[in-house]
């Protein structure tokens, strides 16, 4: 719960991208859940570049950027690109409740409170985008937003789709 109150300060905010964090090079491969409670590798080498968001219901910047990563999952999709949105809120109702404002090619995720994701990755603001390689090494890691944010990644994602 005190993640949770922390995250929600840093969503009420935006700041540049990390230039620095201590995941980037690393291999990223990790577990969460689905909706329906099933689990979920994220990351790990297998062949797929992933933009992977984490968010919120309460962080209304995520969800202005959700449509951004939707039609730069379109536009990689036959290329093996996945957009998976691992959502940190407490009660996953609330996470279900609010897919109606989710673009399609959005894959929703489920991280209870975090307890996966947020204190290991150290993330300290949503949204909290991290950007995944073929072989599953993180690439790129942007916390919070700004004007740039999604020219940023959509660059990054297409060269990732390139090597």
């Amino acid at each position: 719960m005190a993640l949770a109150l922390a995250l929600s300060i840093g969503c009420a905010g935006g700041r540049p991208a990390l230039a620095r964090s201590w995941i980037i090079g690393k291999p990223l491969d990790l577990g969460v859940e689905s909706l329906e409670g099933e689990p979920v590798a994220v990351g790990g080498a297998d062949g797929k570049v992933r933009a992977v968001v984490l968010w919120a219901t309460w962080c209304d910047r995520c969800f202005q950027l959700l449509p951004a990563l939707d039609v730069i999952a379109a536009a990689g999709a036959d290329r093996g690109l996945a957009v998976l949105a691992i959502s940190v809120d407490e009660d996953v109702a609330k996470v279900r409740e609010s897919l109606r404002r989710i673009p399609p090619r959005v894959r929703v995720l489920w991280d209870r409170g975090a307890e996966r994701l947020g204190e290991r990755l150290g993330v300290e603001e949503l949204p909290t985008l991290i950007v995944i390689d073929r072989h599953g090494i993180v690439r790129h890691v942007h916390e919070g937003t700004d004007e740039r944010l999604v020219e940023r990644i959509d660059r990054e994602v297409r060269r990732l789709l390139a090597e």
